[in-house]
C-alpha cells in the first residue's frame, strides 16, 4: 500500500465515530425496550397463575403488567423502524472510509453493504461478508504503529509509556453476531394472542415473545459490541496512516 497516495478524510471518519455512537444508543434502547417487554411479560405470567387469579388487587397488577407489554410493543414498533436506520447509516459511511483507507482494494461499495442487508436472500449470507471483509480489510498491523506516547509519571526521572489499545474481537463473533441477529428476525412475533383467547394460548404466545426478546437482546448486545470494535479499528487506522504521512520531526 501506497500510503503518500491516500488522502485521509478526517472528517468522514468522524462521521462514522458520530453515527456509531447513535447506533449503539439505538441498539442499547432496543435492549432495554426488550428486558422491560420480558419483565413485564413474566409478571403478568405470575398473576395467572392457578391461586393468584381473582383479587381486586392482582387484577389491578395484572392490568398494570399489561399496560407495560402494550407500551414496550408500541416502542418495539419504533426502534424495529429507527434501529436500522442508524445502523445502515453507520454501515455505509463505514465502507466508504474503509475503501479509502485500504487504498479502494476493498470490494464492496457503500451502496453494496446497504443493499446487502434489504435484499430478500441476499440479506441472509453478505451482510455478514461485508462486515468480515470491513473488519479485515482495517487490521490495523498491516499499518506501523506510531511511536508511544511518552508522560511524566510519579517520582524522580518517572515516565510513563502510553501505547493506544489495539481494538480486537475474534472473527467468529462476526458470525456469532449475524447468527443471532437471524434468529431473532426468525423468532420476532408480536406476542399478542386474539382476543377472547383461552389462557393457555395466552400464556403459550407469552412466553414465546419471552423468549425472542431474549434473542432479540442477545443480537442487540452483539451489535453494541460489534459497532464499537469495527469504528475503533477504523480510527486505529486512520491515526497510523496520519502518523506514516506526517513528516519526521528534524533531529
Amino acid at each position: 500500500m501506497n500510503l503518500t497516495q491516500i488522502f485521509v478524510d478526517h472528517a468522514a471518519v468522524d462521521r462514522v465515530a458520530s453515527r456509531a455512537r447513535v447506533a449503539q444508543g439505538a441498539l442499547a434502547l432496543t435492549l432495554l425496550n426488550g428486558l422491560l417487554d420480558f419483565c413485564a411479560r413474566a409478571w403478568s405470567l405470575v398473576q395467572m397463575e392457578p391461586g393468584q387469579a381473582g383479587g381486586g388487587e392482582t387484577q389491578a397488577t395484572f392490568q398494570f403488567a399489561d399496560l407495560i407489554v402494550h407500551i414496550s410493543t408500541v416502542g418495539a414498533f419504533v426502534l424495529i423502524v429507527a434501529t436500522p436506520i442508524v445502523f445502515l447509516q453507520w454501515v455505509h459511511g463505514l465502507v466508504a472510509s474503509t475503501r479509502a483507507l485500504d487504498d479502494r482494494h476493498f470490494r464492496w461499495t457503500p451502496s453494496d453493504a446497504v443493499w446487502a442487508f434489504i435484499i430478500p436472500f441476499v440479506s441472509l449470507v453478505r451482510p455478514y461478508h461485508v462486515m468480515r471483509d470491513a473488519y479485515a480489510a482495517l487490521e490495523p498491523d498491516a499499518l506501523p504503529p506510531p511511536a508511544p506516547q511518552v508522560t511524566a509519571g510519579n517520582g524522580y526521572r518517572g515516565v510513563t509509556v502510553v501505547e493506544a489499545p489495539l481494538p480486537r474481537i475474534p472473527t467468529a463473533f462476526i458470525g456469532l453476531w449475524w447468527g443471532a441477529f437471524l434468529l431473532s428476525r426468525l423468532t420476532r412475533a408480536s406476542g399478542s394472542p386474539p382476543a377472547g383467547a383461552s389462557v393457555e394460548r395466552i400464556v403459550a404466545a407469552y412466553q414465546w415473545k419471552m423468549f425472542s426478546d431474549v434473542v432479540s437482546m442477545i443480537a442487540a448486545a452483539l451489535a453494541i459490541v460489534l459497532v464499537r470494535s469495527v469504528t475503533a479499528r477504523l480510527l486505529e487506522r486512520r491515526r497510523r496512516i496520519a502518523s506514516a504521512q506526517s513528516p519526521s520531526p528534524a533531529g
